[in-house]
C-alpha cells in the first residue's frame, strides 16, 4: 500500500451517485475517483502528482502517488514470479511472532536459515561433482542410509544443468557418540528428486528418481535473494501491535493462506494491545470510548448524517484532502453510515450542507482531521494579544499596548533575524564571541544620536513654567511601557502637576565617535568580521561573485524624474578595485538617452496620428506641450548627470582616501577610526553589479558620502553620516547584504558547512550505536525483576541511565554543530509559522542562577504567507491586499472592520456587519461565548481568536513570546486532533525543555517581568518626592519672591474685618446717642463700647505682629519651603527620567562591556581595532579538525559505546 507521511493512504469511498447519470465527470483511473467539476479534479490530481509518497515495498520516497503505485505493483509481480511458492509458507511460519525487531537482521536470519533448506515442490539444481567420489548417491549406493523401492532405481546419471522437483524430504538428527557425547554426523536432510515434468514431457518418474542431500542441490540464484526476501516481508508482515518493541506478524489477509492464527505466545503477551475500555451508561448499555453511540446517531437529524461522518463527499473536506491534509485518515471508521441513512440518500440528489453548530457540537473526533473541521469552542484565554513585537524603532512592546493607532513595524524585520542567525551560527568562522539578540538590537540603536540620550520627563505645576517645554513635541517612543503607563496615569490623576515626556537633545559628535563607550562597538565588530572574508591578508579575493548573479553595470542605469533615484554607469577606477568596469563605459556613452518615466502615454502613442492630422489645432497644442516637456526633461537630465559626476568624484576620493585604495586597507585590516566605512563602501561598489542590491547601494552611498569633504576628518564624517542619515532599516539592510554575499560566495562559509556535515554524520553514527546499545540494555532491564534492592538490578539501571545521558549529550552536540538551514517548527490552525532560532547551530546553556549566556530567548511567530492565507483561510488576493493597505494607514481594527465586516463593540462583544440587510450579528459575546447559530469561516475564527487589533495576517509581521507561562498557555490551547497543530506539538515536545531553560536565563538576566533592586530603589525615591497640600499652598503664587505670603494675606484680611466692624459699631453708637436715654439704650451703649475696646485690642495685636523682623522671618520660611518643593519637583522629574530610560541604558552598558574574547585570544586584539593574523598572540592556537572535535565530544560521554558495540553487533 502506498505510504503518505509514513502511513498507509486510504483512498476515499466513491461518492453518492447523482439522480441524473447522463452527465460528464472527470475520472482518475488509478484510484477510481470521479469529480463533478474540473477544479476538484485538478486539485486532487495535483495532490497525487506531488513527490510526497513512498513505495511501501522498496522504501523509495519522494515519489508521486502514481509512481509509488506503479513501483509497488512492479515489485509485487516480481515477488509473485520469482519467490518460490513452496517456500513462502515455511518462511511465513518462521516470521510469525518472531522476536527479532530489526528488519535487516531478520532478512539476514531468514537468508541464512533457508539458504540450504529446501521443501517438497521446489525447483532445484544439482551442483557439479568436484572429484570422482563426489556426486549424487543413487538408490543402489545408499540403501543403507535411505532405502528405496526396487522399481524406482534408475541407471541414468543425473545432469547438473537440468531442473529437478523435490518429491520428498527426510530429516536426520545428528549422530552422537554415547560415550564421548561428541557429534559424529551433524543433522542433515536428504531429498528425493525428479525431473521437472515440463521438461520431461510428462514421462513416468519410475526411471528418473534419485536421492541427494542438501549440500548437493541449490536454488536458482534469481529466486532466493535478500531483496526478494525483504519485498516478501513488506508484502506479508506488519507490526503485531502499536506498542514499542512489538514483534512482527503476518497480515490478517495472509493468515488463512499460510494456516496461521493470531494466538500470541506467552513470552510476547506483554506487547499485545490493550482491549478497548468498555463502560456502561445509566441504561446499562455497553459503550466503547471513541465510538458514537447508535442512539446518539439516531437522535440527530438524518439529513445531516453525511456531515457527521466526516466523509470526503463534502466539497470542503475534499479540498482539504486534495491539499494533502492527511488523506490516510480522512476515511476512518466514522465514514460508515447507518443503513437507513444510506437508503434515504439513494433517491436524493447529492447535497453537501455545511454542518450546523448543533450537529457539530455532537461530533466525536476519533482521528486526526483538518484543523478547521474541529468545532469552534470560543476564544482562548491567552493568545496573540499576549505576544510582543518590534516596532520601527526596534522597541519590544506588547501587541495589545496600542489599540486604535496603527502599529508601525520595521520593514523587512526578517533580515535582522537572518543576520543574527547567520552570525551566531558561523561565529567561529567569523572570529566572533557569542552575543545575544538583545545585544545586537541595542547595538543597532546605539548608532542613533537620539537613542544615546534617550527621553526626558518634565514635571511642572499646572499653568506655570511651561513656556520652555511647550515647543517640544511629546515623545512617540513606546519602550518601557510599564513606567510610561505610570507617568500617564499620574498626569491624569494629579490635578496640580503636569507630566510631559519629550526626546532629549541628540548626542554630540564626540559621543558618536566614542564607539568603545557608546555601545556601537559590537555592530562595528560584526561589520569588520564580515568584511574580512572578502579579501585575505595576502590581497587575494575570497568572495567571487558568479556571472549568473550579475548584469552589466550599464544595465543598472535607471532614470526616474519623480523619485530622483539614479543608477549611473560611471566606472570607479581606483587601485585594488577588483570590479573594473571601464569596458562598460562604451555602452553607456553611446549618446542614447534613456526613456523618461513620466511621459504621457497618450501623446507618445498618438504621434503618427498627429503627423497625419497637422490641421487639428488641439492636437498641435498637445504636441507642442509634449515637446516642451521633453525639453524640460532633457534639462533636468543634464543637471542630474552633472550632480552624479560630482558625486562620483567624491566617492572616488573616499575609496582612495590618502592615496590608499579600500582594497589595500581591507588587506591590512585597517578598520579602526572609521576606516571600516571606507571598506564597506568599496565592497558595496563591487557588489553593485548584483541587481538585487544596486538600488539600495546607490542610495546608501548617496547618504553617507559627505557633500563637503574634510581631508583630515573623512572617516569620522562617513561614520557620523552613517549614524545620522540612515534609518535603522537601512542599517540592517546594509549588514544583511554583506551576510547574503558572504553566505553565497565565501569559501570559508562553504568549508564550515562541509565540516559541519561531516561532524554531524560522525555524531549521528555514534548516537546510533548508543541508541542500539541503550535499547538492548533497556530490554535486559525490563526482563529483570524490579527489585530495587538487587545489586544486579541497580547495576543494570545505572548502566541504562548512563547510556541515556550519553544519548542526550550527543543529541545536544548534534544540534549545536548542525549548520543546516533553519526550519519552522510548524503551523498552527491559522497558518501562523513558529520559529525557535536556538534550535540548530547555536550552543545552549542549562539554567542556573549564575548563568548569563543566552542567544535568542524567545519564540517567534510569523504571519501566514499569501499562499497559505488563501489556502487555509479562504480569502482572496484582493481582500488580503486591501487589508494590508488599510492596516498600514489606519490600523488592524479599521482594516478588519472594512474588509471582513467584524469589529469589537464597546461592551467587549464581536459583531458581524450584515451589509445586505443593514443589521449586525453577534459572533462572540463579551463573556467569550460563541454564537451557536452561526457557522464561522476560517478567517472569522482567526479574527475572533486573535482580536481585530492584533490580527496576524501579514508574513512581514513577526510576533514573539518572551514569557514561558504564555508559551505554555499557547501550547495547551493547541488541539492535538488538528493535523497542523498535531505536528507542531510533536516538534515542541522535543525542544520544550531547552526552551524553558533559555526563557529562564533571559528573564533572570533582564528582569523582564519584575523590578530589579535598582528600580525598586528609584521607586522609593519617587515616593519620597510626593508633595503635600501645604507644599502646593506654598507654591500657589504668581511670582517667585515679591508676592505676599499667605500669613500676611490672612492678617490684612483680619484688619479689614476689624475696621468694618468698628465702623458698624460707631454708626450704631451715633444713632443711640441721638435717641432718648432709656435703661435699655444705656445698656446697649455699654455693650457696644465694650465690643469696640475688644476690637481695638485685636487690631493692635495684628499691627504688632507685622513688624519688620516678623516679616523677614515669614519671607525666609516661605522661600525655604518653596525651594524645598521645587527641589522635590526637580528630583521627581530626574527619577522618572532615569526610570524611563533605565532598562535601555542598562542594555547599553551590557553591550559596552561585551568584548570579542575569541579575536583577542587569537589575534591579541579585537577585529575592529586592526587585528591581523600575523599578530597572533599564541602560535599554538589552531582550528580543530573534525576528528579532534569528535574526540572532544566523545570525551564528554561515559564511553560505554566503545566497550559495548561489539556485543550489539
Amino acid at each position: 500500500m502506498v505510504l503518505y507521511k509514513r502511513k498507509p493512504i486510504v483512498l476515499p469511498n466513491p461518492g453518492v451517485l447523482p439522480r441524473n447519470l447522463d452527465i460528464s465527470v472527470w475520472h482518475i483511473d488509478e484510484t477510481g475517483e470521479w469529480f463533478f467539476t474540473y477544479e476538484e479534479y485538478l486539485n486532487r490530481l495535483d495532490f497525487y502528482t506531488k513527490h510526497n509518497f513512498t513505495c511501501e515495498i522498496t522504501g523509495t520516497s519522494c515519489l508521486t502517488f502514481f509512481q509509488a503505485l506503479d513501483s509497488e505493483e512492479t515489485q509485487f509481480r516480481y515477488v509473485e514470479d520469482k519467490f518460490p511458492l513452496k517456500l513462502r509458507e515455511p518462511v511465513a511460519r518462521f516470521l510469525h511472532f518472531n522476536e527479532i525487531r530489526r528488519l535487516d537482521a531478520l532478512v539476514e536470519k531468514v537468508y541464512a536459515k533457508f539458504k540450504n533448506d529446501f521443501f517438497p515442490g521446489e525447483i532445484v539444481y544439482l551442483r557439479k561433482a568436484r572429484d570422482s567420489n563426489s556426486g549424487v548417491t543413487s538408490t543402489t549406493s545408499s540403501k543403507q542410509n535411505t532405502p528405496q523401492p526396487a522399481e524406482h532405481v534408475t541407471l541414468e546419471q543425473p545432469q547438473s544443468q537440468r531442473p529437478y522437483v523435490i518429491k520428498e524430504k527426510v530429516q536426520f538428527n545428528a549422530s552422537i557418540d554415547p560415550v564421548t557425547k561428541d557429534e559424529i554426523v551433524p543433522g542433515h536432510s536428504k531429498y528425493m528428486l525428479a525431473e521437472d515434468e515440463s521438461l520431461s514431457g510428462g514421462a513416468m518418474y519410475s526411471k528418473k528418481l534419485f536421492v541427494a542431500d542438501q549440500s548437493q542441490i541449490y536454488r536458482d540464484r534469481s529466486t532466493f535473494t535478500k531483496h526478494l526476501i525483504k519485498c516478501f516481508f513488506k508484502i506479508t508482515l506488519h507490526r503485531a501491535s502499536s506498542k514499542m518493541g512489538a514483534p512482527w506478524c503476518v497480515k490478517p489477509e495472509y493468515l488463512k493462506m499460510y494456516g496461521l492464527t493470531m494466538d500470541w505466545p506467552a513470552s510476547l503477551a506483554a506487547f499485545k494491545d490493550d482491549e478497548p475500555v468498555i463502560t456502561r451508561n445509566d441504561k446499562n448499555e455497553k459503550k466503547i470510548e471513541g465510538i458514537v453511540p447508535e442512539e446518539t446517531i439516531d437522535s440527530i437529524d438524518k439529513s445531516n448524517l453525511s456531515t457527521i461522518s466526516m466523509t470526503d463527499q463534502h466539497p470542503k473536506r475534499n479540498n482539504d484532502l486534495m491539499d494533502g491534509e492527511l488523506p490516510e485518515e480522512s476515511n476512518g471508521s466514522s465514514q460508515k453510515k447507518p443503513k437507513n441513512a444510506q437508503e434515504r440518500n439513494e433517491g436524493e440528489e447529492e447535497t453537501n450542507p455545511e454542518p450546523t453548530p448543533d450537529v457539530a457540537s455532537h461530533l466525536v473526533i476519533t482521528s486526526i482531521v483538518n484543523d478547521m473541521e474541529i468545532p469552534y469552542t470560543g476564544r482562548p484565554p491567552i493568545y496573540v494579544s499576549d505576544f510582543s513585537f518590534y516596532n520601527e524603532k526596534l522597541e519590544g512592546i506588547p501587541v495589545c499596548i496600542e489599540k486604535s493607532p496603527s502599529k508601525k513595524i520595521i520593514p523587512n524585520f526578517e533580515r535582522l533575524l537572518q543576520v543574527y542567525q547567520f552570525v551566531s551560527t558561523f561565529n567561529t568562522t567569523l572570529m566572533l564571541s557569542n552575543f545575544s539578540f538583545d545585544e545586537l538590537v541595542t547595538s543597532f540603536k546605539c548608532t542613533d544620536a537620539v537613542e544615546l540620550k534617550g527621553e526626558t520627563v518634565h514635571v511642572s505645576l499646572n499653568n506655570v513654567e511651561k513656556e520652555d517645554i511647550d515647543d517640544k513635541e511629546d515623545s512617540s517612543w513606546q519602550r518601557n511601557p510599564k513606567v510610561r503607563q505610570m507617568i500617564k496615569e499620574k498626569n491624569v490623576l494629579d490635578q496640580k502637576l503636569s507630566y510631559k515626556i519629550v526626546l532629549d537633545d541628540p548626542a554630540s559628535d564626540e559621543v558618536l565617535d566614542n564607539i568603545n563607550g557608546n555601545g556601537s562597538g559590537l555592530l562595528i565588530e560584526i561589520f569588520s568580521a564580515l568584511l574580512s572574508l572578502f579579501i585575505d591578508e595576502n590581497g587575494e579575493w575570497s568572495v567571487i561573485i558568479f556571472d549568473e548573479w550579475t548584469t552589466t553595470y550599464s544595465d543598472t542605469r535607471v532614470y526616474d524624474c519623480k523619485t530622483e533615484d539614479l543608477y549611473l554607469d560611471n566606472s570607479i577606477e581606483h587601485n585594488g578595485y577588483r570590479g573594473q568596469r571601464a569596458e562598460n563605459e562604451d555602452s553607456a556613452q553611446n549618446g542614447e538617452d534613456p526613456p523618461s518615466t513620466n511621459r504621457e502615454p497618450d501623446i507618445v502613442g498618438n504621434n503618427n496620428f498627429q503627423r497625419e492630422n497637422e490641421e487639428d489645432n488641439d492636437l498641435k497644442i498637445e504636441e507642442g506641450s509634449a515637446a516642451a516637456k521633453l525639453d524640460q526633461e532633457d534639462v533636468d537630465m543634464k543637471e542630474n548627470v552633472e550632480d552624479d559626476e560630482q558625486f562620483d568624484d567624491l566617492l572616488n576620493y573616499c575609496l582612495n582616501y590618502r592615496n590608499v585604495s579600500w582594497a589595500e586597507r581591507l588587506t591590512k585590516r585597517q578598520f579602526n577610526n572609521g576606516m571600516w566605512v571606507i571598506t564597506l563602501l568599496g565592497v558595496f561598489q563591487d557588489s553593485i553589479v548584483i541587481p538585487k542590491y544596486s538600488k539600495f547601494i546607490h542610495s546608501f552611498s548617496k547618504k553617507i558620502v559627505p557633500n563637503e569633504i574634510n581631508a583630515n576628518q573623512l572617516p569620522k564624517q562617513l561614520w557620523r553620516n552613517f549614524c545620522r542619515n540612515l534609518t535603522l532599516d537601512e542599517k540592517i539592510t546594509s549588514l544583511w547584504i554583506l551576510v547574503e554575499v558572504v553566505a553565497n560566495f565565501s569559501p570559508a562559509i562553504k568549508n564550515s558547512i562541509e565540516e559541519s556535515m561531516e561532524l554531524c554524520m560522525q555524531i549521528r553514527s555514534e548516537r546510533f550505536r548508543v541508541s542500539r546499545l541503550l535499547k538492548t540494555e533497556m530490554n535486559i532491564l525490563a526482563s529483570m525483576e524490579k527489585d530495587n534492592e538487587s545489586p544486579e538490578y541497580l547495576q543494570q539501571k545505572s548502566k541504562t541511565d548512563s547510556l541515556q545521558c550519553d544519548k542526550n549529550i550527543l543529541d545536544k552536540k548534534l544540534m549545536e554543530n548542525d549548520y543546516q538551514r533553519l526550519k519552522a517548527l510548524g503551523h498552527d490552525r491559522y497558518a501562523n509559522r513558529y520559529f525557535w532560532l536556538d534550535l540548530t547551530g547555536i550552543p545552549n546553556c542549562e539554567f542556573s542562577e549564575n548563568e548569563t549566556r543566552y542567544n535568542m530567548g524567545r519564540l517567534w511567530v510569523q504571519g501566514p504567507s499569501t499562499y497559505n492565507a488563501k489556502k487555509f483561510l479562504s480569502i482572496t488576493d484582493e481582500e488580503l491586499e486591501k487589508w494590508k493597505q488599510i492596516s498600514r494607514e489606519k490600523g488592524n481594527a479599521a482594516a478588519t472592520k472594512e474588509v471582513f465586516d467584524i469589529y469589537r463593540t464597546e461592551s467587549g462583544s464581536y459583531n458581524l456587519i450584515d451589509r445586505a440587510n443593514s443589521t449586525e450579528i453577534e459572533l462572540l459575546s463579551a463573556e467569550g461565548e460563541s454564537n451557536k447559530l452561526i457557522s464561522l469561516t476560517p478567517i472569522q475564527r482567526k479574527i475572533l481568536d486573535e482580536t481585530p487589533d492584533c490580527l496576524l495576517l501579514d508574513s512581514n509581521k513577526w510576533y514573539y513570546v518572551e514569557k514561558f507561562d504564555h508559551l505554555k498557555s499557547v501550547i495547551e490551547w493547541f488541539d492535538t486532533w488538528g493535523r497542523k497543530e498535531h505536528d507542531l506539538l510533536r516538534q515542541f515536545k522535543s525542544v520544550i525543555n531547552g526552551m524553558e531553560d533559555t526563557f529562564l536565563i533571559r528573564n533572570n538576566c533582564l528582569n523582564l517581568f519584575a523590578e530589579d533592586p535598582k528600580e525598586l530603589k528609584l521607586l522609593n525615591e519617587l515616593n519620597a518626592t510626593d508633595l503635600t497640600d501645604e507644599d502646593f499652598v506654598a507654591l500657589d503664587l504668581n511670582d517667585e519672591l515679591g508676592n505676599v505670603s499667605s500669613r500676611e494675606k490672612t492678617d490684612e484680611s483680619t484688619l479689614e474685618d476689624i475696621e468694618s466692624k468698628l465702623d458698624d459699631i460707631a454708626e450704631q453708637i451715633m444713632k443711640l446717642d441721638d435717641s432718648s436715654k432709656t435703661r435699655n439704650v444705656l445698656q446697649e451703649l455699654e455693650d457696644l463700647e465694650k465690643a469696640k475696646d475688644d476690637l481695638l485690642k485685636q487690631k493692635q495685636q495684628v499691627l504688632n505682629t507685622q513688624g519688620n523682623g516678623t516679616k523677614m522671618m515669614a519671607r525666609g520660611e516661605l522661600k525655604r519651603r518653596r525651594t524645598l518643593c521645587r527641589n522635590k519637583i526637580s528630583t521627581r522629574a530626574q527619577v522618572l527620567t532615569y526610570l524611563l530610560n533605565y532598562r535601555h541604558f542598562r542594555n547599553m552598558e551590557n553591550v559596552i562591556s561585551w568584548k570579542n574574547k575569541l579575536a583577542i585570544t587569537i589575534f591579541g586584539n579585537e577585529i575592529r581595532k586592526n587585528a591581523f593574523t600575523s599578530k597572533k598572540k599564541y602560535d599554538n592556537i589552531r582550528v580543530q579538525s573534525v576528528e579532534e572535535k569528535l574526540k572532544d565530544i566523545i570525551d564528554q560521554t561515559s564511553k560505554m559505546t566503545h566497550s559495548g558495540t561489539s556485543t550489539v553487533e
